[in-house]
């Protein structure tokens, strides 16, 4: 069976919080949270993919002042889940501080505008969506399911 880092590392931190000597329903907010946290990650996925299936599309049918209005409001909303997805990545990580777990994402400091920053993550989010991927996909996948 295939192994995937990312997915890896995350049940690495699920376990450690399941291990954490605490309420249930603690417990249960901070799975929630980790798995809301991934979620903006797959949202931003999904942005990516959206947005470069569209644009040329848009380019075939529309022109001028409503070319730029669609590409641009695309733009803006990617920048936002952007940002959302490495305010994500990095509360993700500080959660591995708190439960003892190796981080899972290791962005460079810095502000969420800066590019080194922004490529980082997004290069992270193409390897965990190719890990979705492959994972759903996959021939271990008959494996997992049965």
């Amino acid at each position: 069976m295939q192994e995937y880092a990312y997915f890896a590392r995350l049940g690495a931190l699920e376990a450690a919080v399941c291990a954490e000597n605490c309420t249930e329903a603690e417990r249960g907010e901070t799975i929630e949270f980790i798995e809301s946290a991934v979620g903006s990650l797959i949202d931003y996925a999904e942005h990516v993919i959206r947005q470069t299936l569209a644009i040329p599309l848009w380019k075939r049918r529309c022109e001028g002042y409503d070319l730029l209005t669609r590409i641009e409001d695309s733009m803006h909303e990617r920048n936002r889940i952007h940002d959302a997805a490495i305010v994500s990545m990095r509360a993700v990580d500080r959660l591995c501080g708190i439960y003892g777990a190796e981080p899972i994402f290791l962005l460079p400091d810095g502000d969420p505008s800066e590019e080194l920053v922004r490529i980082a993550a997004a290069r992270i989010i193409g390897a965990l969506s190719a890990e979705a991927y492959a994972a759903g996909t996959g021939e271990d996948r008959i494996g997992r399911l049965s």
